[in-house]
């Protein structure tokens, strides 16, 4: 059997070159991949028209402005089980049309929640439930973080409609603003 053996000579010059083409790719591809924003678009939310001829942004275009306009310690995470929350309030998920909830770690209460309502008397029941739920983080965080308790007590809880809006944080004084501008 005849053995085919072939040398490849390559200089100083070729392997720079083939260095900075497989660099250029590399690049290309760190910069597509970053550039990919996690699936997430950027784009202006959609936006659609109600039977009352107004316009309805979800709940997570909501939440999603408020964390972009307000100030917060630490990053909040969107909650993969939003409703969960509202539950241990005793609000039944039939009063829920829509709902966005932002949580942090747990070192500060800062969080955001959206909550569209089925109607006026699940607003109510909501809203009596988000009291509720700031009354339990000032008596957990007196003991726990007693620095964080004036944050709680700057609470910002709106009411539009059928829409709730609840948001703790460092600087929430953009959130009434923000919410105005997305539903009028």
């Amino acid at each position: 059997m005849a053995h085919l053996r072939c040398k490849i000579h390559l200089t100083v010059t070729d392997m720079k070159k083939i260095i900075c083409v497989l660099l250029i790719f590399a690049m290309s591809l760190l910069l597509f991949a970053c550039g990919n924003n996690g699936g997430e678009t950027t784009t202006a939310p959609e936006i659609s028209e109600s039977t009352s001829g107004k316009a309805e942004v979800s709940a997570d275009e909501i939440a999603a402005a408020i964390l972009e306009s307000a100030e917060f310690e630490g990053d909040l995470e969107k909650s993969e089980f939003p409703f969960s929350t509202l539950e241990k309030y005793d609000v039944q998920e039939a009063a829920v049309e829509d709902i966005c909830w932002y949580v942090g770690s747990g070192a500060a209460p800062d969080e955001i929640a959206v909550i569209k309502c089925a109607g006026d008397d699940e607003l109510a029941t909501v809203y009596d439930a988000i009291k509720a739920r700031i009354k339990y983080l000032k008596d957990g965080y007196s003991d726990y973080a007693p620095e964080q308790v004036p944050k709680i007590d700057k609470a910002c809880v709106i009411s539009n409609g059928n829409l709730l809006v609840y948001c703790i944080g460092k600087d929430v004084t953009s959130v009434e603003a923000t919410v105005k501008s997305l539903i009028g």
